[in-house]
């Protein structure tokens, strides 16, 4: 095959990838990953105020993984490029230049597009590419930069080493690595002397310096959150970051190809680019596990060193290609066809291969060894990343929500483990959980994006926002409200930095009580249309005094139950109990009729809108004449709670006396 069309053929496979794999619920191409929103609303601030701050009027804090993302989507928001395409856009194109970058690093024979095809078909590679964050083209800066130092092009590498500084601080630990390599001559041979390419790493070094003054002067801080966080590594954040790797290593499926570059090195018969690019790799995995690992879909924090790692692999097969061995070269080949095959399956939505039934097995083997975030399985191949699109769609639909319904106080606060999507479409106050976009109760640096961070969820809570985002988990189309042991336990084990134990478990349970539960109408998919809602749940403080209010009026042995409502919309059941002269309850049925101790609700899934200063009638009905009743009872509920818990009632219940 000529080695042109083998390469249009790969950017076409890649395009083909990224759009097959990014769809969101309505079959459409899928919004960006909620953390790329992060860098859409600070850019946004940046253009109305002046200022980096997450929340307009705030203190400025790094809140965002990458200055260079944050000014290029300024770019995109200032000229109304609509800055999710644009971004996205920018993505797309940085991943299709790195395939072209790849294959300059073997020019002269068809084997030099192993890299790109095996790039191309690597799932991390196409969800980064549409994931609107600045993923792939800081691996574009990773694997342009690795060349310009291959070829010894100065000029390029300078600027390739300054663009990886600009766009993400992991870029400062590679560009180190690198000046390591050269500094030591490690596997590397050269006539011509080393202290030219040492120069040019100083302006990499003054650029470093130059963004730790702006830091400095922007947050008061000379280190970005990235660096803050090796202060307080541990012997259980690596073994988290090696649980991480190993998942990386059995859910990528090409990583089979792994065992020639480590045979080739260990027999000392890798080439020079093939051992610097293997070591560069390692770095930059070992950088990964420090922080403990990471989250995203398809291991977004691994994907920037992914083409180093090609290079190796590439440069040991075309070895083992030209070996004398007889069956050698046909070995490689078919560890080849079985790598693209099982990169195939990584993309593809879990199912049978024709008549074999695998399903089972291809679930099995994408699960993830451990999840560790609140409300995400976090499975490995496809299935993360429609878990991530449809948490971000999800979390779009509730900001969409909060910015129309007027109700919701813009100088009010929202507390939130997702800040993205929520608080870039919402415009209200945000408070993030996990410490990263906002400042933690008594820290000056907030954490980084990379790795699993934890936060004290009882200092979170002591701040009294006005809502906290509990949880994203929708059971198809009816969610079960979670009652308030559920919530406490979740964030305790997944959020919570405290070890977890009883009396840490009911400190959470009584601060948690300041809290109500109610239940939002979202809407689902297209946000232009409001006909379809799915119910979204939020703590809403008590202490806010905006709980719908029932009144309930008996005339004779009629009775009609009124609600007051001074906030935004919210769904609710309608409970209402008869209490005769013995002392026995009977539930009210939407027929009319009555059944004794039974859980039923009069009224189901009642939407409520502001009522000002009117009333307006949620039932009405007639005791039955055979029951001698003297109460009234009377009390909203959130659709579909079970059992009684504090977090079932959407309001305090309603008592009157039937007059004798």
């Amino acid at each position: 095959m000529n080695r042109t069309l083998a390469l249009s053929l790969t950017l076409a496979i890649l395009l083909a990838h990224m759009l097959a794999i990014h769809k969101g619920m309505t079959g459409s191409f899928a919004p960006p990953n909620d953390e790329a929103h992060v860098t859409f609303r600070v850019a946004r601030n940046l253009l109305e105020t002046g200022s980096l701050a997450w929340n307009q009027g705030g203190r400025p804090v790094e809140s965002f993984p990458s200055f260079l993302w944050v000014a290029l989507a300024a770019i995109g928001t200032r000229f109304e490029l609509g800055v999710t395409t644009f971004c996205q856009t920018l993505g797309t194109l940085s991943a299709l230049i790195t395939v072209l970058v790849l294959a300059r690093f073997s020019p002269g024979r068809l084997a030099g597009v192993i890299a790109p095809l095996l790039f191309v078909v690597s799932g991390g590679i196409a969800a980064a590419a549409a994931s609107g964050a600045e993923t792939a083209t800081f691996g574009l800066w990773i694997v342009w930069s690795f060349l310009a130092y291959e070829r010894k092009s100065k000029r390029s590498l300078i600027v390739a080493l300054c663009l990886c500084v600009a766009t993400r601080e992991e870029g400062v630990a590679f560009a180190a690595m690198l000046f390591a390599l050269e500094l030591t001559g490690m596997l590397r041979q050269s006539e011509e002397p080393r202290i030219g390419m040492l120069r040019c790493f100083a302006p990499v070094a003054a650029l470093t310096l130059l963004m730790a003054l702006l830091r400095h002067q922007l947050f008061g801080s000379w280190i970005s959150p990235f660096t803050h966080a090796w202060e307080s590594s541990s012997s259980e954040r690596w073994l988290d970051g090696g649980r991480y790797l190993a998942d990386f290593v059995r859910g990528s499926s090409w990583t089979i190809l792994l065992v020639f570059p480590l045979y080739y090195f260990a027999r000392g018969g890798l080439t020079g680019v093939g051992k610097r690019a293997l070591c560069l790799s390692l770095g930059y995995c070992a950088l990964v596990a420090g922080q403990g690992g990471g989250h995203g879909p398809m291991f977004q924090p691994l994907v920037p060193m992914i083409a180093l790692l090609l290079i190796a692999i590439q440069e040991s097969m075309t070895h083992a290609l030209d070996s004398r061995r007889r069956l050698w070269p046909q070995l490689t080949w078919v560890l080849f066809l079985l790598a693209l095959t099982g990169s195939a399956l990584v993309s593809k939505y879990p199912g049978d291969l024709g008549l074999l039934p695998l399903e089972g097995l291809h679930r099995i083997w994408l699960q993830k060894s451990d999840a560790t975030r609140l409300s995400y399985a976090d499975p490995l191949g496809r299935l993360g990343v429609i878990e991530e699109i449809d948490a971000t769609e999800r979390l779009r639909s509730l900001g969409n929500f909060m910015r129309e319904d007027g109700d919701f106080d813009a100088q009010g606060s929202v507390l939130t483990p997702w800040p993205g999507a929520t608080g870039y479409l919402s415009r209200l106050r945000v408070m993030d959980a996990l410490g990263r976009a906002t400042l933690l109760p008594g820290q000056s640096v907030p954490q980084p994006w990379s790795g699993i961070p934890r936060s004290d969820v009882l200092a979170l809570i002591a701040q009294a926002p006005d809502y906290i985002v509990p949880q994203m988990t929708w059971n198809d189309w009816r969610e079960i409200p979670p009652t308030l042991l559920e919530i406490a336990e979740d964030w305790l084990a997944r959020i919570d930095s405290v070890p977890v134990n009883p009396a840490r478990t009911t400190a959470m349970r009584e601060a948690l009580r300041a809290f109500e539960l109610i239940t939002v109408p979202v809407p689902y998919g297209n946000p232009q249309q409001r006909t379809t809602t799915r119910p979204f749940h939020l703590l809403r403080r008590r202490a806010l005094g905006v709980s719908p209010k029932l009144e309930v009026e008996v005339k004779g042995r009629h009775f009609t139950v009124n609600v007051r409502h001074s906030s935004h919309e919210q769904l609710v059941d309608l409970r209402v109990l008869l209490i005769d002269s013995s002392a026995r309850s009977w539930c009210v049925l939407p027929t009319g009729g009555v059944r004794e101790f039974a859980t039923g609700m009069m009224r189901t899934s009642i939407l409520l809108f502001k009522t000002g200063d009117r009333t307006i009638e949620l039932a009405a009905g007639d005791f039955p004449d055979d029951l001698d009743v003297v109460e009234v009872r009377a009390v909203l509920r959130n659709p579909l709670a079970r059992a009684e818990h504090p977090f079932a009632l959407a309001g305090e219940q309603v008592t009157v006396r039937v007059e004798r």
